[in-house]
C-alpha cells in the first residue's frame, strides 16, 4: 500500500479572513467597502437589494427564493421546484462555508426521505424572488419607498399578482419577496 500526499501551494494574496464577510458587506470586486452605487447586475442578478446594507432584519427573517434550472448542486440535483431559504443571521455565511462575492447562503430541505437541512452557496444571478402563495404570508418589500419592510399578507391574489398587506397596502409580485419568521426555538 502506497502513500502519498499532495502539496498545496498558495499565495498570500489568495487568503481572506472569512469574518471579514460576515461584519462588512462588500461590493462584488472586494476592493472597497459597499456603498449601493454601481451594482454590477451581472453578480447581483435579480437581488441587487440583498446587497444593500441594512436591507433587512436577518435575525428575524429568512427571505425565500426560486432557484433557476441553470444551477445545478455538487449533487447534480436541480433545485428548481424548491424554495430555499437565507441563513440567518447571516445571508452570506453558514454551515457551507462563506459565500464569496455575488453569491448567497441558502438552505434547502433534501429532496429525499429523511435528508434534513442542506446548505448551498448560491450565486446571487441563479436566484428570484419566491412570491407568495395564500394569505397570513409574510413578505418583504423589495422596491420602493418602504424597501426593506415586512408585510404580513391579508389578501393573494395570482391571477392579478398582487398582495394586500393588512394595512391595506396592495403590492405587486415585483415588488415583494416572500420571507419566514425564523423559529427561535430552534436557534
Amino acid at each position: 500500500m502506497s502513500t502519498f500526499s499532495i502539496l498545496w501551494t498558495l499565495p498570500p494574496n489568495t487568503l481572506v479572513q472569512p469574518l471579514l464577510f460576515s461584519f462588512v458587506r462588500f461590493c462584488p470586486d472586494l476592493t472597497r467597502p459597499f456603498t449601493g452605487v454601481d451594482l454590477d447586475l451581472t453578480v447581483t442578478g435579480k437581488i441587487p437589494w440583498l446587497f444593500e446594507p441594512n436591507f433587512c432584519n436577518f435575525q428575524q427573517y429568512h427571505l425565500g427564493f426560486t432557484v433557476n434550472y441553470q444551477y445545478q448542486a455538487f449533487n447534480n440535483v436541480s433545485l428548481g421546484k424548491h424554495i430555499v431559504r437565507t441563513t440567518c443571521p447571516d445571508p452570506f455565511s453558514s454551515d457551507a462555508g462563506v459565500a464569496p462575492p455575488g453569491h448567497v447562503c441558502v438552505t434547502v430541505t433534501g429532496h429525499n426521505r429523511g435528508s434534513g437541512i442542506q446548505h448551498h452557496i448560491i450565486p446571487a444571478t441563479c436566484l428570484t424572488p419566491a412570491i407568495p402563495t395564500a394569505k397570513n404570508q409574510l413578505c418583504v418589500v423589495i422596491k420602493g419607498p418602504r424597501l426593506g419592510e415586512i408585510l404580513n399578507i391579508k389578501k393573494c391574489q395570482k391571477s392579478s399578482r398582487k398582495i394586500t398587506a393588512d394595512d391595506g397596502t396592495e403590492m405587486s409580485f415585483d415588488d415583494i419577496c416572500l420571507a419566514f419568521q425564523v423559529n427561535l426555538s430552534l436557534v
